[in-house]
């Protein structure tokens, strides 16, 4: 008898998993309610995607015990369906709420507030770097601003580049539901370099022909793209961050979408001594690749879904 117990407990609690994620597909929590996330396994911990952006919880069951844990994750009659199931199938119920302090370090709010003021000053900053000498007659003038050009062409390329990166962090994330303290320290290391592009903008447009402005130049974005790429990387890879965990196939598109200017990046900057002005075009392909790849994703039934997300 003292074996058949347990036994029937791990047989109904793996029921109503069944019958509470099948409920939570159908019933999506509205974001304005609050309850808790609830997950079910017989054997191990098991992330789902159904929770709003108010916090992390989870939920784990072991040897018929089931806990589920929490801040304002699930609309309450979620919280409620499932107590009630986990009640009358006698199954243990261990609560644990998580503290208002540790639901507001998982906000997202200042992380993308932090990073939009950051964009925001390297496109002015880049703007400012733009100037013609004063009081020049219009011969004179039409001399400096063709002068200019390489000031130009260099503020076109950032600006389209550091709009690049600003698209691609806004689209990250608005699939991130919570941030840890590891996503903040990547997310500012991915700021470092993207802070240095009014710099080597500025050494760009001022040697144009010069190989090491262009080396300069593709050593920033470099950097810029690498920490893009390892910030995609940890958080798809923790579903407890997200609001729906990625499949590997979208996974892959998103990282390849995130590293691949790399390699035009290290072409631009090896033929910049052969052909400095080749290498100019390289840079300024990036961002046009970029939307045209995302356009062509779009444009794919079977991958229309998944480049949604990414431009």
């Amino acid at each position: 008898m003292s074996v058949e117990k347990p036994a029937r407990r791990l047989a109904a609690a793996r029921a109503l998993r069944w019958r509470a994620t099948k409920w939570l597909r159908a019933h999506p929590p509205a974001p304005t309610l609050t309850g808790r996330q609830t997950q079910f396994d017989a054997d191990q911990r098991v992330r789902h995607d159904k929770a709003d952006a108010t916090g992390v919880g989870s939920g784990v069951m072991t040897g018929g015990n089931v806990r589920l844990t929490g801040g304002t994750l699930r609309p309450p009659q979620v919280c409620g369906y499932l107590f009630d199931s986990l009640t009358r199938e006698g199954i243990p119920v261990v609560e644990q709420t998580r503290s208002a302090a540790e639901v507001r370090r998982g906000e997202t709010d200042r992380v993308k507030t932090f990073t939009d003021g950051v964009f925001a000053i390297i496109i002015t900053i880049l703007v400012l770097e733009l100037s013609v000498p004063p009081n020049l007659s219009e011969q004179s003038l039409a001399e400096a601003l063709q002068e200019t050009w390489p000031e130009l062409m260099a503020w076109v390329i950032s600006f389209l580049i550091t709009g690049m990166y600003w698209v691609w962090h806004r689209d990250l994330f608005h699939q991130i539901r919570a941030v840890n303290r590891d996503v903040v320290w990547l997310n500012l290391l991915f700021m470092l370099p993207a802070a240095l592009i009014p710099f080597a903008a500025s050494v760009l447009g001022e040697y144009p022909e010069q190989p090491i402005g262009l080396h300069v130049y593709g050593a920033v974005l470099i950097a810029a793209s690498l920490m893009r790429w390892v910030l995609y990387a940890y958080v798809t890879r923790r579903p407890e961050l997200l609001f729906a965990p990625l499949a590997e196939r979208p996974r892959r598109i998103g990282g390849l979408l995130a590293a691949s200017p790399i390699v035009v990046y290290a072409l631009a900057m090896a033929v910049a001594a052969a052909a400095p002005r080749i290498s100019l075009v390289l840079y300024l392909t990036v961002p046009l690749l970029y939307l045209g790849l995302v356009a062509f994703l779009r444009n794919r039934p079977t991958t229309r879904a998944e480049a949604e997300k990414y431009g």
